[in-house]
């Protein structure tokens, strides 16, 4: 009487599993593919200072100023500011305390004001870093949302790296990437 349930059992258990099987199996090749697309990226140098990772086709420029700001491209081509990514790179002479908002902080003043949506304290280049995900038109007019990540370079130097980007929900995962593979030189 035993034998019926459990082959029963058994041939359940591999009908399901079998289901699982493909249909979980397309997942595994979309998680491949896409861990081999990030090998896409490459290292930009800048000035003995720091490099950087980007997908292949950014391109970078530096604008001088009294603090200067090297800035990375997504695309040459800025009529659809929705598929471009605008990221500056630039190092304060100022203490990291005093360059990154308080936490209490939700807003940050400028042309516009915009509002702080989210906010971590994390690690980048092995260095305390903070970063602010922000939502409003701030100091670049044509995107709406920004990502800014501070990080202490040493007592007296703060690396601020803000990318800029329209309504394009694939760039958060490229711009975190970009901002995480910073390091000084």
């Amino acid at each position: 009487m035993l034998k019926a349930p459990l082959k029963i059992s058994a041939i359940i258990s591999s009908a399901v599993f079998f289901s699982l099987f493909t249909t979980v199996s397309p997942l595994f090749k979309t998680a491949i593919s896409s861990a081999q697309s990030q090998n896409d990226f490459k290292t930009h140098t800048v000035d003995n200072k720091f490099s950087i990772q980007t997908p292949q086709n950014y391109t970078i420029e530096k604008t001088p100023s009294n603090i200067p700001i090297w800035t990375l491209w997504s695309s040459k081509n800025r009529n659809n500011i929705n598929n471009v990514i605008k990221t500056e790179v630039s190092f304060f002479p100022q203490r990291f305390n005093d360059v990154v908002p308080p936490t209490n902080q939700r807003t940050i003043e400028g042309p516009t004001t915009v509002s702080i949506t989210k906010r971590g304290n994390l690690t980048i280049d092995n260095k305390p870093a903070v970063r602010l995900w922000v939502a409003g038109e701030g100091t670049d007019f044509h995107f709406g949302n920004e990502i800014h990540s501070y990080i202490r370079d040493s007592n007296n130097t703060t690396v601020v790296i803000v990318s800029y980007y329209g309504n394009n929900p694939n760039a958060v995962d490229t711009i975190q990437r970009i901002h995480w593979s910073f390091r000084s030189l």
